[in-house]
């Protein structure tokens, strides 16, 4: 009875801790169904804290979605959104620097990876979403510029099948845009994720850092009730230290990473604009 009463008392001990940490378990969806890698990035966002106290979108390729969620991962409004016509996960070298008309079919992809999104203007001064301003991808509301591309039916068609027709950036609704979006940025900033369509998400984002789980506690507890006791701040120490704290290797392996490597986050960039850190110095933009 008492290593019962021990256990109940650790489950509840374990849940207050996260409770007051602010680190739910899973991210909020509010009712809707996203297929299973999209809730796998979300619920990883939302247990490792990596978004920090930013807003964060989830944007899923393979079936042309984008989910907004406010800093604590609940969901704010999701809708359908047009992406790069090729398929593929990576920019190619160069591609922001090229006119539309001068980008082959193979390069007008969306990368997949992690972004932190910055507010900006393109050449119309119309104000978009910057996703990687390297490689010229932005997140901006559908622009009909040619009939015959038939972007609105696109947006409206049951099926993502249709939803393939940029040169790489996300195209949104307007009303989606001018509403979910902007209010996004009310807590300050916005990280974006996108959901691989080649690649495995474990290849593009990191492991799940997470607490360590009851029941690891629990199988300890035969063993050492000592440790057990400990285990909990200990692994709360564990957890700060990976999640939030310098590391990382000063460079990263060569493709399909690109040669810089974020040291407060303990995995290689996907791209250049989601790198935070160069060199051992940090960039403003960066959480740690």
């Amino acid at each position: 009875m008492p290593s019962i009463r021990f256990a109940l008392a650790l489950v509840a001990g374990l849940s207050f801790q996260g409770a007051a940490l602010g680190v739910p378990g899973k991210a909020d969806f509010r009712g809707t169904h996203p297929a299973r890698p999209t809730r796998a990035v979300a619920d990883w966002v939302v247990q490792a804290r990596d978004n920090g106290a930013s807003a964060f979108f989830v944007i899923d390729k393979p079936n042309a979605r984008l989910y907004v969620f406010d800093p604590l991962g609940r969901l704010q409004g999701d809708a359908p959104v047009l992406l790069g016509i090729a398929r593929g996960d990576d920019s190619f070298p160069g591609v922001g620097e090229k006119p539309l008309a001068d980008i082959p079919f193979r390069e007008r992809t969306t990368p997949a990876g992690r972004f932190v999104a910055q507010r900006g203007r393109n050449a119309q001064g119309e104000d978009i979403v910057w996703v990687d301003y390297a490689n010229a991808v932005s997140l901006h509301r559908v622009r009909p510029l040619r009939k015959s591309e038939h972007r609105l039916q696109r947006l409206r068609s049951p099926t993502p099948a249709d939803n393939r027709i940029s040169y790489g950036c996300i195209n949104v609704p307007v009303a989606f845009y001018n509403t979910v979006v902007e209010r996004a940025w009310r807590s300050g900033g916005v990280i974006i994720y996108i959901v691989p369509e080649v690649k495995t998400v474990a290849q593009v984002f990191p492991r799940q850092r997470s607490l360590t789980n009851v029941a690891t506690l629990l199988r300890r507890m035969g063993r050492n009730k000592e440790a057990a006791d400990a285990a909990p701040a200990r692994a709360l120490r564990q957890r700060t230290a990976t999640s939030r704290g310098p590391r990382g290797p000063a460079t990263c392996p060569s493709s399909p990473c690109y040669r810089c490597c974020c040291r407060c986050w303990s995995y290689c960039c996907v791209s250049p604009s989601s790198c935070h850190c160069s060199g051992s110095s940090y960039r403003a933009m960066c959480p740690c």
